[in-house]
């Protein structure tokens, strides 16, 4: 600390030098000196002494910003929160809607990508907060392509952390401005996010996937698979209850989910659809990892019950296993109260198993036979 203020000492005084003895050349060159001198000294400054930098850089005003900018290319944390810290005095300094304001938002999604890693965290985190303080819906539409030009740029990179943030600035820019560009951008980088190699990243874009403006709950089907158990509860949590949306048959794998939390919510949200104890316990036989298993399925189908059965018959009848899709045929043509011609035609000319095929073409035709000498 002491040998940090000696060294400023001595530059202050040898720049006093150089402008009590340059007379009005010095003079007129004392901004860029200045500017040199305290945005350098900022850089290097401790916790203790950061502060007393800030206010000397907010006090250069714009001419401050294009050095504080290059601050946020340098590779190491502490030069790049420093640089922040002044950023965003500036920024209170000039308020929110202040064309200047606007201009440093402007620059920093012009920047991005020459920042380091760290630059781009505290970009991406000054504009968030922007965002959070703006206080109308004007201060926000001043500052709304900034910040989709930051998410953007954020979503072709491919750190966690940037991505992890620019959700937070993409969250609270869509509280602000739910304008088409805007949502535009905000599902971009969503979609992006939900790929994300972090965990937590897809986490959050599970979570914004959800937003009204955003819907992208589709795209958060497959994350029920994801091979991390906190991403399969936050999709589980945001898919379930989406009945309007997402169709009960995306959910029943997750009856058999090794995480005990993840079976627990998606039971919950089968119940909160309107599903009974035991269409529960049929769909946990329907997805079954074990065709035998599956097709255990047929079982309460044959005896009285309050069973769907054209429902049920009719899922079973798109099983993996040939072998489950055969009995399936054989339950549906002994049916008579209802009727599955249809799917058993589909299958006689589509199924992937000649074997299927042969055997559903062979029951079309014995129900032709039937028909005729029915009449």
């Amino acid at each position: 600390m002491i040998g940090s203020s000696l060294r400023a000492k001595k530059r202050l005084a040898a720049l006093l030098l150089v402008l009590l003895g340059g007379g009005t050349v010095a003079w007129t060159q004392r901004t860029p000196v200045l500017t040199w001198y305290y945005v350098r000294s900022l850089i290097e400054a401790d916790e203790t002494s950061r502060e007393v930098w800030v206010r000397r850089v907010a006090w250069l005003g714009e001419a401050a910003v294009p050095s504080l900018l290059d601050s946020l290319a340098r590779p190491e944390a502490a030069p790049c929160s420093n640089a922040y810290a002044a950023l965003a005095s500036l920024a209170n300094q000039w308020g929110m809607d202040d064309p200047r304001t606007v201009n440093l938002a402007s620059r920093l999604g012009q920047d991005f990508s020459r920042f380091s890693l760290a630059g781009r965290r505290q970009a991406l985190e000054l504009a968030a907060e922007w965002f959070r303080r703006a206080e109308s819906a004007q201060h926000a539409e001043t500052l709304a392509p900034a910040g989709r030009r930051l998410l953007s740029e954020a979503r072709e990179g491919t750190e966690p952390e940037v991505q992890q943030l620019a959700l937070e600035l993409a969250s609270a820019l869509l509280v602000r401005n739910q304008g088409t560009e805007t949502v535009a951008a905000v599902r971009e980088l969503t979609r992006a996010c939900l790929r994300s190699d972090e965990p937590r990243c897809r986490v959050r874009a599970v979570q914004l996937a959800l937003q009204p403006d955003v819907q992208l709950l589709e795209e958060v089907v497959p994350l029920l698979n994801d091979p991390e158990a906190e991403v399969r509860r936050a999709a589980m949590l945001t898919i379930g209850p989406a009945s309007k949306f997402i169709l009960e048959d995306a959910l029943l794998p997750s009856l058999h989910d090794p995480d005990e939390e993840v079976r627990k919510l998606c039971e919950n949200a089968l119940i909160s659809r309107g599903s009974t104890p035991e269409n529960i316990h049929m769909g946990r036989l329907l997805t079954d990892p074990q065709p035998l298993k599956r097709l255990e399925v047929l079982g309460p189908l044959g005896r009285r019950s309050e069973l769907d059965t054209g429902l049920w018959l009719r899922r079973l009848s798109y099983d993996a296993n040939p072998a489950v899709r055969l009995a399936a045929i054989r339950a549906m043509s002994e049916q008579s109260p209802v009727d599955f011609k249809d799917r058993i035609d589909e299958m006689a000319q589509r199924d992937p198993s000649p074997t299927v095929s042969d055997v559903a073409q062979r029951y079309l035709k014995m129900s032709q036979r039937r028909s005729v000498m029915e009449r």
